[in-house]
Parts: C-alpha cells; sequence; structure tokens
C-alpha cells in the first residue's frame, strides 16, 4: 500500500536521520540544531551575526521551520527535493549547509535591515531569483560551508548540556512559584485567621464592656436600695 510505505519512509528518515527529536516534547533536538546553526552563523558570518543579536533575533525565530518541516514550508517544492534529497546522500547535517546558504547569500541585503524588517525578510524573501538563479545554484552555495562533523558534535554536547540547565532551572523554577504560592496561601490563611481571631476578640470586649455597665449598673442599685431609708 503507497500509504504504508509512506509511513516506513517517513519512520525510517525519523530514525537514521534523528529527525525525531525535533518533535519529542520540551524539543531537545531542534534546540540542539539552533544552537549549532547559530554557532556555525558565527563562524562563517560574523557581522550578520552580530547584527541579528543587537537586533535582539534568534535562530529559533525564523530557522525552526526550516528544520521541523525540510524547508517545506516556506520554499518552492522543487527547492525542497533537491534538498531532501541531498539530505539522504549527506545525512541531516547537511540541513544547517542550506541554512548558512540562505543566510550568507542574502548578507548585504539582510545588514540593511532592523526587527520588524528583518523577521519578514528572514521569513518570506530568502530564497529569491537574486541570491539564487537556478537551484543548482542554491545547492552549490549550501555545499561550499564547510561543516566538520567534529565541530557539530562538539557543538551538540554544549548545546545538550546547556538544555539541561535549563531544564533544571525551570524545574527549580517551577517549584519556587508553587512553595510560593503555598506560602500565600498560609499566609492569607493566617490573616484569615487573625483577622476571625481579632473580630472575636472585638466581640468579647465588647461583651466585656456591657457586662461591666450592667455590673455598675446594678452595684448603683444596690447602693441605693442600701442607702434608702427603711420604712
Amino acid at each position: 500500500m503507497p500509504e504504508e510505505e509512506a509511513f516506513a519512509t517517513l519512520v525510517h528518515w525519523m530514525e537514521d536521520f534523528r529527525l525525531r527529536a525535533l518533535y519529542k516534547e520540551g524539543m531537545e533536538g531542534l534546540y540542539v540544531r539552533m544552537y549549532q546553526l547559530n554557532a556555525l552563523l558565527q563562524d562563517h558570518l560574523p557581522r550578520l551575526h552580530r547584527h541579528l543579536e543587537e537586533c535582539g533575533v534568534q535562530c529559533m525565530t525564523f530557522a525552526s521551520q526550516w528544520f521541523m518541516a525540510l524547508f517545506a514550508t516556506d520554499f518552492p517544492l522543487p527547492v525542497v527535493l533537491r534538498i531532501v534529497d541531498i539530505m539522504l546522500v549527506e545525512g541531516a547535517d547537511v540541513l544547517l549547509r542550506f541554512a548558512l546558504a540562505l543566510l550568507g547569500s542574502n548578507e548585504d541585503v539582510l545588514l540593511e535591515l532592523r526587527f520588524e524588517g528583518l523577521l519578514d525578510y528572514l521569513k518570506r524573501r530568502l530564497y529569491n531569483e537574486t541570491a539564487f538563479p537556478t537551484v543548482d545554484d542554491f545547492v552549490a552555495e549550501a555545499l561550499r560551508y564547510k561543516v566538520p562533523e567534529r565541530r557539530l558534535q562538539k557543538l551538540e554536547l554544549h548545546a545538550r548540556a546547556h538544555f539541561e540547565d535549563m531544564t533544571r532551572e525551570k524545574v527549580e523554577l517551577v517549584q519556587l512559584r508553587t512553595e510560593r504560592r503555598e506560602a500565600e496561601l498560609r499566609a492569607r490563611t493566617a490573616e484569615a485567621k487573625l483577622a476571625d481571631a481579632q473580630a472575636e476578640c472585638a466581640r468579647i470586649g465588647a461583651d466585656l464592656a456591657r457586662t461591666k455597665t450592667d455590673y455598675a449598673s446594678a452595684l448603683e442599685r444596690i447602693e441605693d436600695m442600701v442607702r434608702a431609708p427603711a420604712r
């Protein structure tokens, strides 16, 4: 069945090209790819890397779909098919080289743009005829970038360690927030009990004051009776 074959192919890609980690809870695999891309951008295109940082634009903002959807959401089908064909031969790491080609070939334009215009160009206009007259030009530009496997492995180790630190910090932050909410709840409960106790004290004080008044009145009546002459 074609559907079964397509599913089998998808499973094969997920396992053999380590694509599954891109979609797992927490998206650690995607974080690793974005970490690698950011570091490679600094290696190969330092001016553009600095410009993106100054504008507050992170790779995750514009490049995550390139890796999660194999460029299918933003680029023409013939381009996507060529990327996939090369990935099947070279492995999923080649996607980083295509990302560098897109950014490097548009570097001069990107350096002139600021935040909103920069994001719009990064998301919608990177693949254009000025940068890449043909698909072959795009492929040639991508393969021009050298990305040593040892460099990628080192970056992956750093990325996973950093991801674990962030995850641990998030867990600790959640715990702190939970403890804070519990402490606030205890404080509100204590305040409510204190308010109830103060109200009870006020009631007892009022009752005591009335008792004293009644006692004084009764004492006055008794004294009046004692002082009154007997008939």
